[in-house]
């Protein structure tokens, strides 16, 4: 084996490390950014039912024996 293919296979594999780096640097930004959109999902959702809480019982109250 000659040394320019002795270079070229070790460039081939720092590449295809760094490759896997960057893949697996995406891969977990992904899933960070998915876990980030669920939590303000549920934060979204929480607050609602409790802006309708406060809101709607105070009304229903108000209805039922005002």
């Amino acid at each position: 084996m000659s040394h320019r293919e002795n270079r070229q296979r070790a460039h081939s594999a720092k590449t295809e490390r760094a490759t896997g780096r960057i893949a697996g640097v995406l891969l977990q930004s992904e899933m960070i950014a998915c876990v980030a959109d669920s939590s303000a999902r549920d934060f979204l959702v929480t607050f609602l039912v409790a802006a309708g809480l406060f809101i709607g019982t105070p009304l229903a109250l108000f209805m039922l024996f005002g």
